[in-house]
This record gives structure tokens, sequence and C-alpha cells, in this order.
């Protein structure tokens, strides 16, 4: 649970603020917005 939290914050997507106000189900929305925003740009370079 600590990488949910921590990951936001280490990518500057949001800062250590706002996650502390964040319910888990937030965190775990923002870290599924993380991995497709990642996957898109992976693929936009001609990743698999």
């Amino acid at each position: 649970m600590r990488w949910k939290m921590w990951r936001p914050v280490v990518e500057r997507i949001l800062s250590y603020e706002e996650v502390k106000k964040m319910s888990h189900h937030e965190l775990l929305e923002a870290n599924a917005a993380i991995d497709i925003q990642f996957e898109k740009i992976k693929q936009a370079r001609g990743g698999n």
C-alpha cells in the first residue's frame, strides 16, 4: 500500500498534501490512471 501512496508523489503527479487527503479508493484510481498513461506513452514510442 505504501507504494500506492508514494507513486503519484514520486512521479510528480500529485503533491504529498493531496495524497494525504485521498481515500484508499482514490489512490487506487490514481495509480490505475498512471498505469494507463505510461502504457500510452510506451506505445507511442513504439514499445510493446
